[in-house]
């Protein structure tokens, strides 16, 4: 798993150990790249959807592909209708 956390949420992402075998390196831009192992996908989509914008998936694509379609799904409920 590979994410991108924004710079306005970096102290809370660098101050916790998210797992075990976790890499955790702040970028220059206050940026947090965060990167672990883990075959819970279905876990680790629910947990990245709890940051909202303020979080990007790099990686695996699959990964990235459940967030984009849970996001449509989100943003369908919510429209308004006229």
């Amino acid at each position: 798993i590979e994410l991108l956390f924004s710079p306005k949420i970096s102290t809370y992402i660098l101050e916790r150990n998210w797992h075990i075998d976790q890499e955790c390196v702040q970028n220059e831009d206050g940026s947090v790249y965060l990167s672990f192992e883990s075959n819970q996908l279905q876990e680790i989509l629910f947990w990245v959807l709890r940051f909202g914008s303020s979080v990007e998936v790099l990686n695996p694509p699959s990964l990235r592909e459940r967030v984009i379609e849970e996001a449509k799904l989100m943003c369908e409920k919510y429209a308004i209708s006229h």
